[in-house]
């Protein structure tokens, strides 16, 4: 009788854990010349997509320019401010094409000027988001997560779009802010993180997807996280983690659910 009353409020209050199996990355990363970072062979986003995978089984996918930016920092901001405002769609090398067997995705990006990277609506746009999930994380130097937001809703309309999490890019190669992104998989996710897990890297094809999703280039470079101009926006958001609050008040109170519940059980 117990199991069958448990097996019924499961039911009811099911968890908000994502499927991790259902989960796909999805990424833009550019290496090089990186502002406040220097020349770095693995962009800033890209640190971040690491340990994700590191810690857990989610697989990830890497947005590839057709052509590759420059690795030259001041040269990479000229096209990114050009791109932006010619409004303009940059190609990609063997995008993605689908997301059927994906029920949540992890948007991840630099903010450059301000927004989202041309180059990731180029993406955003040859996908289906109808009934996804979109969890945006991105690297900045002082922008938080900008525009980019609004970007992604407007874009992917159709889809579930969470607030974002945000960490300037020079923290993102330092291991003490690991605990950060951490914080945001469990509380915003709800994922059970496993620091032993061995670290996936980039998927040289596209698993779960179609027989013919195209592969991944993993000669490609990461990123540059541009601010919003081209100087230093100097104000009080240095070296700080920048998390957009999002809170489920629903989590709180399928809690409160639960030990209702098991209270009134445990009284028969």
């Amino acid at each position: 009788m117990i199991q069958f009353i448990l097996y019924f409020v499961l039911l009811i209050f099911p968890s908000n854990q994502i499927d991790e199996s259902k989960t796909l990355i999805i990424f833009f990363s550019r290496a090089g010349e990186n502002y406040n970072v220097g020349k770095v062979d693995k962009g800033n986003t890209e640190m971040i997509v690491d340990y994700i995978t590191k810690v857990t089984k989610i697989k990830s996918f890497k947005i590839n320019p057709e052509t590759e930016y420059p690795i030259n920092y001041t040269q990479t901001v000229q096209i990114a401010r050009n791109e932006k405002n010619t409004n303009s769609r940059p190609k990609i090398k063997d995008p993605l094409t689908s997301i059927d067997n994906y029920d949540t995705i992890l948007l991840g990006y630099p903010i450059w000027h301000s927004d989202l990277p041309n180059i990731v609506m180029t993406q955003l746009e040859l996908l289906d988001f109808e009934g996804k999930t979109i969890y945006p994380f991105n690297t900045h130097e002082g922008s938080g997560t900008g525009n980019s937001i609004n970007d992604i809703k407007n874009i992917a309309s159709k889809a579930v779009v969470k607030d974002g999490f945000a960490l300037r890019g020079q923290n993102a190669r330092k291991e003490e802010y690991r605990s950060e992104i951490e914080k945001w998989l469990k509380e915003d996710l709800e994922l059970q993180i496993n620091p032993n897990i061995p670290e996936s890297p980039v998927n040289t094809t596209q698993p779960d997807v179609s027989t013919t999703q195209p592969t991944v280039s993993t000669t490609q470079p990461g990123n540059t996280t541009l601010p919003g101009n081209t100087t230093r926006n100097n104000n009080t958001e240095d070296n700080e983690i920048i998390r957009i609050p999002q809170r489920n008040n629903s989590k709180a109170l399928n809690i409160s659910m639960y030990l209702l519940i098991l209270i009134f059980i445990l009284f028969l």
